[in-house]
């Protein structure tokens, strides 16, 4: 008896599994700004930063020290320390379930 890899009938070791066909990006991010308090003054970190992730992408952030990736990483996954507070946009995550709202989901949902 032949193996699935010998018949082409079965998924390849280290293959890349091919995205859901739904339409539209996995991740859109829109106009998202984020601040940090530091004591009574509030300091900018994020303005206005859009960005899309299709299905089957990769996203790289490259920048220098200090200009935000951990932010927007931290952002994105909702584990931004408590000085942290998004001041406006939007995280929409598209998934087979529909859109949802990164940043109004619960907590137990994440």
């Amino acid at each position: 008896m032949r193996s699935a890899r010998e018949t082409g009938d079965g998924p390849v070791p280290g293959a890349v599994a091919e995205a859901p066909s739904v339409p539209g990006p996995l991740l859109s991010v829109r106009d998202l700004s984020v601040s940090y308090r530091q004591g009574q003054r509030r300091i900018a970190v994020l303005r206005g930063v859009s960005l899309e992730v299709g299905r089957g992408q990769a996203l790289a952030l490259i920048g220098e020290s200090g200009c935000g990736k951990t932010t927007l990483g931290l952002a994105l996954t909702r584990l931004l320390p408590k000085s942290a507070e998004v001041g406006g946009g939007s995280i929409t995550f598209h998934g087979k379930m529909g859109r949802v709202s990164v940043l109004d989901l619960p907590a137990e949902a994440l």
